[in-house]
C-alpha cells in the first residue's frame, strides 16, 4: 500500500510539473498572438491611410531606381 501511495505521489508531482509547463506555454502563445494582432492592426491602419491618400506605385518609382542602382554597384 505504501508503494502505491509513493507511486501516486510521484505521478501527481509529475502531472503538476507538466501542467505548469503547459500553462506557461499557453500563456506565451497568447502573448504572441496578442502582439501579432497589434502588428496587423497597425499595418491595416497604415494601409487604410495609404488608400485614403491615394498613394500609388508611381510615387515609389524613384525608390525602385535607387534599389536597382544599388544592385548594380
Amino acid at each position: 500500500m505504501e508503494e502505491l501511495n509513493l507511486t501516486l505521489k510521484s505521478e501527481n508531482d509529475s502531472l503538476k510539473t507538466k501542467n505548469e509547463l503547459l500553462y506557461r506555454k499557453t500563456k506565451n502563445q497568447q502573448r504572441t498572438i496578442s502582439r501579432l494582432k497589434r502588428i496587423i492592426e497597425s499595418q491595416n491602419t497604415f494601409l487604410k491611410k495609404v488608400k485614403e491618400n491615394k498613394l500609388e506605385d508611381d510615387e515609389w518609382e524613384d525608390l525602385d531606381d535607387i534599389m536597382k542602382e544599388d544592385e548594380i554597384n
